[in-house]
């Protein structure tokens, strides 16, 4: 893939640029091609950026090709054919996709005077946050709350991936409409560990293993893993407790007490460094099965925006030090 003009700029909460762009350049060049399969880094770009500041990256690229992204990352982006004119605010014309494409990650470097201290939220769609709106996901709740109560001290990556597996690949089928990704065990470096100044991991993922019918003491063996793995590199890990979807398409009763097993284990084991019942926040008082209708976007898995901002309201902030 051959990149040329990238630019990076503030943005609003529609994705459109404010103001001036600065150019974003790899190894002194405006353009640079990066190889299938790879990610490059480009140079530092030295621009100020306030604390919960939107960014735009806008760049062109001369050939169409199969695209590589985050299908649904509840952000806007634009799309246009046939033009250059990257650095321009005006979106006239353009398409307009929830997605995110091509573009991994920005790392931002804090000032002296704020602490590096980041959490990452890794997940499925409930983390993702399908069928909320911008800025509508648990996450956002969640670092609002962190900004509010502990100042910018924290940073949160959401690492949500709707359709993700904890065992199981999922490999990209444009014709199927399959964007699901690496599962949560295979891509634990690339978007856990390499992210700058880790100090936690929120881990909330398991309803799709369940759904393809993987088993609780699989599921179990695998946050195992994960645990190991991010002991081991001294990093805290907290889980949520897998939401009821009793009247979702793929709900069974077998497949219920499944998310049970699960759901007990993770609260009653000790292995992680803490834990959030989710489960318990979302469903019917009385009803472990069922998500609360005030919480449901409709297909009884999803929570709608309430729902969402009562899981970001449920996580004990102390557990984060």
């Amino acid at each position: 893939m051959q990149v040329e003009d990238a630019r990076l700029a503030f943005a609003d909460i529609k994705g459109k640029v404010i103001g001036h762009s600065v150019p974003i350049t790899f190894n002194g060049k405006s353009t640079t091609t990066i190889s299938q399969g790879k990610e490059l880094l480009s140079d530092t770009i030295k621009l100020t950026v306030p604390a919960r500041t939107r960014l735009a990256v806008t760049f062109y690229t001369p050939k169409a090709i199969e695209q590589t992204g985050h299908w649904l990352a509840n952000e806007t982006s634009y799309i246009t054919i046939g033009t250059k004119k990257t650095r321009s605010p005006d979106t006239k014309g353009w398409i307009d996709t929830p997605s995110w494409w091509f573009i991994d990650s920005i790392d931002v470097q804090a000032s002296e005077a704020r602490a590096t201290k980041t959490i990452v939220a890794l997940g499925d769609s409930l983390t993702d946050g399908f069928y909320s709106t911008n800025e509508g996901r648990y996450t956002d709740t969640l670092m609002n709350r962190l900004n509010s109560e502990k100042g910018n001290e924290w940073s949160l990556v959401n690492e949500g991936i709707t359709g993700n597996q904890v065992l199981t690949d999922s490999p990209t089928n444009v014709a199927k409409n399959t964007y699901f990704g690496q599962s949560a065990l295979s891509r634990l470096d690339r978007d856990v560990f390499n992210r700058p100044g880790l100090k936690d991991i929120l881990l909330l993922e398991g309803i799709n293993d369940i759904n393809t019918g993987v088993s609780a003491n699989k599921i179990i063996e695998s946050y195992k893993k994960i645990i190991n793995q991010a002991h081991t590199s001294g990093v805290r890990i907290i889980a949520g407790t897998l939401p009821p979807f009793k009247g979702y398409s793929t709900w069974s009763a077998k497949k219920d007490k499944v998310r049970q097993k699960v759901n007990h284990w993770i609260l009653t084991s000790g292995a992680f460094d803490g834990t959030v019942d989710f489960a318990k926040v979302l469903a019917i008082s009385g009803n472990s099965e069922e998500l609360n209708p005030i919480y449901d976007s409709g297909d009884h898995l999803h929570p709608n925006n309430a729902g969402y901002k009562a899981m970001g309201d449920a996580v004990n902030l102390s557990m984060f030090k």
